[in-house]
């Protein structure tokens, strides 16, 4: 383990940036890249709207707009050319104001979202906050973490079309790092250079293999290089596996064999991440990041279906792999992100005498319910600080820092302007703990009422038109948040259906937050039916007084 020293300095900082979803198998369906005429449309609409935003200077207005460009990004449904550029352009405002980190976090959410190679982006906004950023460059505490940020953009760079790119990467962080007088960052800026020079050596290979199989598809050599650079390169086990299934390593082709069986079989899965795990000791860093992966993803498919010992390896093994690599994205978990200490549901006292009440998820989005909505926002990492606006800003930003199990938050309105400041608790599930932050490693089937499939944030909109926040948990654990009252608790519980259609698949259950109100409650299409009874005495074959409709904001 030759990168522990890396580890020790830069794990929290890299970890910052790890809030990347599963994408194995079955990752999110993305959108194709728009083509460069609609962003260049787009881009010109976008800076005319905002021209006065992008006259001002100071980095507070600069981070402003960046967040609240995030914001107008996710609720941009129709126009995946403006969606794109407002990602794009929300990540430089964040670099040009000196938050290489955030600007990072901005375009992995672009990443998740189109099919483009992001590491260009990246290695762009890092030079904005070398050459323009006033704090993201500046001092040895700042140059240390700007070379660390660099140093972990290095994965994509090298799985990007063009890994010479890797180059340009490697001597942003180079000049960081002899900045800060660091010389463990800069032994392993060498040590980076050397996995380069052999990735490259390998790309040639897998470029001649390329054209080898267009003649011979079965070339048991060919299909070594070629799989090889796939999977242990650039990450795409999908396409490199039935390569290396027919290569001329027989310990590859039995492992390749072995996981395109997609077994399920626990100690089968078990045995087969043991396996690759073993096979990634002789690599380079970059091959065995992605080989590591793919045991911890066969580490996550056994942990809910053993227990003992097996569930304590399975479960230890695999975090210890998103801890020597964060960021992976064959599976990275929430309990592994700087957003899972703010995930929840959270009530904010502000001095003013002001009530809010925040949700968080695991990839920084915020929610809150007020003035007759649901507004959204999203959290960009400041330091020690998360930066909120929500909104697009209308109600104010919000710089908050997780101290001692409270949010401490400064709340500025209009931006710059101190307004008044607060304090939040969290709103734990009842029964269940915090539900949302529960073992990601458990099987989320494992509830007697079934009730995963509806975990998560939604928004309801009821037929009176009330809007309401539901947080429903893993377990069945429920709280239902309504403008400024206090949230309520409750508890999904499995009923019969009165209409007799219980087994079209959708199971219906009994919401109860003990208010003489109760709910039956099921999921149909990918939302979340409600009919609610107010009083209680028409529950359960009186007509519904409100009938309502939910959409998932968040797992």
């Amino acid at each position: 383990m030759a990168t522990r020293g890396f580890l020790a300095v830069g794990l929290s900082w890299s970890l910052m940036l790890g809030a990347v979803l599963a994408q194995d198998e079955k990752p999110a369906q993305k959108s194709p890249m728009p083509d460069q005429a609609s962003l260049a449309r787009s881009e010109r609409t976008i800076k005319e709207l905002f021209k006065s935003d992008y006259a001002k200077k100071f980095p507070s207005e600069m981070l402003q707009l960046a967040n609240n460009l995030v914001s107008q990004a996710q609720e941009t449904k129709d126009d995946p050319a403006s969606r794109y550029v407002l990602y794009r352009e929300a990540s430089y405002l964040a670099a040009r104001a000196g938050e290489f980190a955030g600007a990072l976090a901005v375009l992995d959410e672009l990443g998740r979202e189109f099919e483009t190679d992001i590491a260009p982006l990246k290695i762009a906004a890092l030079k904005m906050a070398a050459e323009k950023g006033p704090s993201g460059n500046s001092g040895p505490f700042n140059n240390r973490y700007f070379a660390e940020a660099a140093l972990f953009v290095f994965p994509d760079a090298i799985a990007s079309s063009d890994p010479q790119i890797a180059n340009e990467l490697l001597s942003l962080s180079e000049a960081a790092a002899k900045a800060a007088a660091n010389e463990p960052l800069t032994e392993q800026v060498k040590a980076r250079r050397a996995d380069l020079a052999e990735v490259l050596k390998q790309f040639e290979q897998f470029r001649g293999g390329q054209a080898k199989l267009i003649t011979k598809v079965d070339d048991p050599i060919a299909s070594l290089a070629v799989g090889r650079y796939l999977c242990f390169i650039k990450g795409d086990w999908k396409q490199g596996l039935p390569l290396l299934n027919q290569c001329s390593d027989e310990k590859l082709r039995s492992a390749a064999a072995r996981d395109l069986g997609k077994p399920t079989d626990p100690s089968a899965q078990l045995l087969l991440a043991d396996d690759w795990v073993e096979m990634a000791d002789s690599q380079i860093r970059a091959a065995k990041r992605q080989i590591c992966g793919r045991a911890a993803h066969w580490y996550r498919e056994a942990a809910p279906k053993v227990t003992g010992i097996s569930y304590t390896k399975a479960r230890d093994r695999a975090i210890a792999i998103y801890k020597e690599f964060p960021g992976l994205k064959d599976g990275s978990t929430d309990a592994l992100s700087v957003y899972s200490q703010y995930r929840g549901l959270w009530q904010i006292r502000y001095t003013t005498n002001g009530v809010r009440h925040y949700v968080f998820d695991s990839r920084g989005n915020a929610y809150f319910l007020s003035h007759g909505g649901i507004h959204r926002g999203h959290m960009i990492p400041s330091g020690k600080y998360m930066l909120l606006a929500v909104g697009q800003g209308k109600y104010g930003t919000d710089k908050i820092e997780f101290k001692d199990g409270e949010l401490r938050i400064a709340h500025y309105n209009p931006p710059g302007h101190f307004l008044a400041s607060a304090i939040g608790t969290k709103r734990p599930m009842e029964d269940d703990g915090d539900a949302l932050t529960a073992d990601p490693f458990a099987n989320p089937g494992d509830s007697a009422n079934d009730t995963s499939l509806l975990s998560g944030i939604w928004a309801i909109k009821y037929s009176n038109g009330v809007i309401r926040t539901y947080i429903i948990g893993r377990k069945g654990a429920a709280v239902g948040v309504l403008g400024e009252e206090s949230p309520a608790s409750g508890r999904l519980t499995k009923i019969e259906d009165p209409t007799g259609r219980q087994g079209n698949g959708e199971t219906r259950y009994l919401l109860d937050f003990k208010d003489n109100r109760p709910e039956r409650i099921w999921l149909s299409g990918g939302k979340l039916r409600i009919e609610h009874f107010n009083p209680a005495s028409l529950y359960p074959n009186g007509p519904p007084s409100h009938q309502g409709i939910g959409v998932r904001l968040s797992d």
